[in-house]
């Protein structure tokens, strides 16, 4: 493909920060390894604040946001909203996924589980309030009444006003994933003048982000215009607005784009991208991502409440077919049960298609295919088509499935509450530390363990990982001892990792794509005519 941004990721098993007194604006030394650019793309500069905004944008969305306040953001699309209308602490770097001050001014370690943050005097919220230390507390506190905010609010316990523009947050223990956490959705600032009034942020999002919220058509599109009065000027807006188009279908959202009704498609089918890519009115950006593709496995059913029962099943799953005939081949299969770009993951222990082997394990153990019969929930799309490879493959060993279709909100509550067999659905965290926690910790089931893993040995090993926020190796090496137990006791069926396959209007600079697929930072994106 002649115009894409291709991403080598090499990435930091987690991110580390030093615990002595030190002031700055970045939260950490560079760490030994970090996400490198394989082949750049020109670097071009975005037109000054002064010379006028461009144009507005039309962006298409495969599915809706089904929330637009930040502290109940649990999807991607939701998460693309909360991002341009609001502001954490810290964001995620596109590049290195490290976290970088946004709000944030100044910061200093008091000790090693005391530190203070300072936010930019003059940080304006959309309805015109100043930001200060009170409406962080307050959206903090805020957003602790929402189940869906509870991981990210699970490395510091207590926070608390200092001056105006100063926090100081305590999080109880050495805690490698407080920075992280305070980049997350959950812990973006709203105004606490708002909180208090029982506003609805759903409704209405206020925030300090690069665009105002404007309406939503629902079912339809969002709409958006630039902030004049952001306080961040190298990463204010380029563009006047921004439209969401809400298009689920593949084919229809490439037409679009091809009959210019938006400008910038998210979400690229596979079976276009030939197309596309051989189009110069069109650019491609194909990035590999960090986003895990999943079968989760409620292991709580007597299905899946051995390794044996788990792994049979894992064993008679042709992921190779599966991936080929969803994505055309341009998505590599998984068999770890943690991304592999994250140093620490791997495949150790893990289990390759064998049916014969499935067979013979299943006759080994006394067990009875058609008693590990189950049902799969997904949604239309690619993941369906998985799950009809899936179906198909575990037939062949008397395994029966059923397949039924829910849209993404849907999903996400169902695996969450725990009222399902198995679901088939994607899962990103910008470090492998936070993938663990939230996927295999105990202290997560309940929201995004979904397979219910209660394992205690992969409980202390995670934390042992938590605590170690000084040394790299040490912590990926207690990271690499979780993955090869989740491996060989087979929690959940690992499907992909995803690649961002994106495609805009060749006039369109996009320069910044988390692999982690969100925010798309579409403040950042300008015209070049």
């Amino acid at each position: 493909m002649k115009k894409k941004l291709s991403l080598t990721l090499v990435l930091v098993g987690m991110l580390a920060f030093t615990a002595c007194g030190i002031g700055g604006t970045d939260p950490q030394p560079a760490p030994t390894d970090t996400v490198t650019p394989q082949q750049q793309a020109p670097v071009l500069e975005p037109p000054s604040i002064e010379a006028g905004l461009g144009r507005g944008i039309v962006v298409a969305f495969a599915a809706e946001p089904p929330v637009l306040s930040p502290p109940q953001a649990i999807i991607s699309a939701a998460f693309y909203v909360t991002s341009m209308t609001h502001n954490g602490l810290f964001r995620i770097d596109t590049e290195t996924l490290m976290p970088v001050p946004d709000l944030v001014s100044e910061w200093q370690a008091v000790s090693d589980t005391v530190f203070e943050f300072t936010i930019h005097e003059g940080i304006r919220f959309h309805n015109g309030e100043e930001m200060t230390a009170e409406d962080i507390v307050a959206s903090f506190a805020y957003a602790r009444t929402y189940p869906e905010s509870i991981n990210s609010h699970r490395s510091f316990s207590d926070f608390e006003v200092v001056d105006r523009y100063t926090v100081r947050i305590d999080t109880g223990y050495p805690n490698a994933m407080l920075f992280i956490d305070l980049a997350s959705s959950a812990n973006f600032i709203m105004p606490r003048s708002l909180i208090e009034a029982g506003h609805d942020f759903n409704e209405n999002p206020v925030g300090s982000g690069p665009f105002v919220f404007e309406n939503w058509t629902r079912g339809s599109s969002l709409f958006f215009t630039a902030f004049e009065d952001y306080f961040d000027q190298e990463r204010a807006a380029r563009v006047e607005s921004v439209t969401i188009q809400i298009i689920p279908d593949g084919f229809a959202r490439t037409v679009a784009l091809e009959t210019g009704e938006i400008d910038y498609n998210v979400m690229l089918q596979s079976s276009d991208i030939a197309r596309i890519d051989a189009d110069p009115n069109f650019s491609l950006v194909n990035v590999p991502g960090t986003q895990h593709n999943i079968m989760w496995l409620n292991n709580t059913l007597p299905q899946f409440d051995t390794p044996e029962k788990r792994r049979a099943i894992a064993m008679a799953i042709d992921k190779e077919s599966m991936v080929w005939a969803a994505h055309d081949g341009f998505i590599d299969a998984t068999w770890s049960q943690a991304p592999m770009p994250f140093i620490g993951a791997s495949e150790i222990g893990a289990h390759t298609f064998d049916p014969q082997g499935s067979i013979a394990l299943m006759e080994e153990h006394g067990i009875d295919p058609a008693s590990l019969g189950f049902e799969i929930v997904t949604h239309a799309g690619p993941r369906s088509t998985m799950a009809e490879v899936i179906q198909a493959n575990l037939s062949a060993v008397g395994i029966p499935v059923t397949i039924r279709m829910q849209d993404a909100q849907a999903i996400n509550g169902l695996l969450n509450s725990g009222d399902f067999e198995a679901g088939i659905f994607g899962f990103t965290q910008s470090s492998l530390l936070g993938f663990m926690r939230t996927q295999f910790h105990s202290v997560s089931i309940g929201t995004t363990n979904r397979s219910r893993v209660d394992n205690a040995e992969i409980d202390n090993l995670i934390d042992r990982a938590t605590a170690e926020v000084n040394d790299d190796n040490a912590r990926n090496n207690l990271l690499a001892d979780a993955v090869i137990i989740a491996n060989q006791n087979s929690y959940q069926i690992p499907l992909h990792t995803a690649t961002l396959i994106r495609a805009h209007n060749a006039n369109l600079v996009v320069p910044e794509h988390p692999a982690t697929d969100f925010p798309l930072y579409l403040n950042m994106v300008f015209w070049l005519d």
